[in-house]
């Protein structure tokens, strides 16, 4: 190997551990274009959306390390303050999913009363598709849990980023290429996630705050970009 790619300071920290720092290059992860908030409402109808508001998205194949049943109590509990509150999973079926955790996670849904306040949209789509299908919600919470062995930064945030959305995330390595692009949890509890839901849904500066700077940051990271620097580590 003559040179490896790495996409966060984290990850370029724990592979260093051993190796030579001249074998590595960081280049963020490259996004997609931000789209325009149009057809919201005529989608949210499509969807079965229209009776919820606030709605809270989240973003990723059902797997047990994405913490949606953590996200589901926190929802669960906000709804006496926020009685329309849904919770609405864009969760693509895929190899990389788990159907033990598809099982689970129903079953969970089912046994604590929450199917009246919980949809969960299973559709492949190309990425645009999918970033207008995620506009239907009103912001986002990405509560991931790192692997044993870290793992790699998240592509499903650089998707939901598109949205225009404000982002709430765990201390994940998955996230550990962003700073004030998102809002930040300090633990993946239930009580944490419904306390940092309620205090951006209330605060309509901080919600403009995390969108602007997260649209400076897919501004900076385009595809385009990241294929130049790519090209340049080629080159060099």
């Amino acid at each position: 190997v003559d040179r490896v790619v790495l996409h966060s300071d984290a990850q370029q920290k724990i592979f260093l551990n051993g190796f030579d720092s001249k074998f590595t290059t960081l280049i963020r992860m490259g996004c997609g274009a931000p789209l325009p908030l149009d057809g919201v409402e005529d989608m949210r109808r499509k969807l079965g959306l229209t009776d919820g508001s606030p709605i809270i998205g989240s973003f990723g194949f059902l797997r047990d390390q994405k913490g949606f049943h953590i996200i589901a109590k926190a929802i669960q509990g906000l709804r006496t303050k926020y009685p329309t509150m849904l919770f609405f999973i864009v969760s693509p079926e895929h190899v990389f999913g788990s159907k033990e955790y598809d099982d689970r996670f129903y079953r969970f849904i089912r046994n604590e009363g929450m199917q009246d306040f919980i949809k969960i949209y299973r559709e492949f789509l190309p990425e645009d598709e999918v970033v207008k299908t995620l506009q239907c919600a009103d912001l986002f919470v990405m509560n991931y849990e790192d692997a044993p062995y870290g793992g790699g930064v998240s592509a499903a945030v650089k998707t939901v980023m598109r949205t225009q959305r404000p982002i709430i995330v765990s201390q994940s390595i998955a996230f550990s290429d962003l700073d004030q692009e998102v809002a930040w949890l300090p633990d993946r509890k239930p009580e944490t996630i419904a306390s940092a839901i309620d205090q951006v849904i209330s605060n309509p500066e901080l919600q403009k705050q995390l969108v602007t700077t997260a649209s400076q940051y897919v501004e900076q990271h385009s595809w385009d970009q990241t294929a130049k620097e790519y090209l340049h580590v080629y080159r060099t």
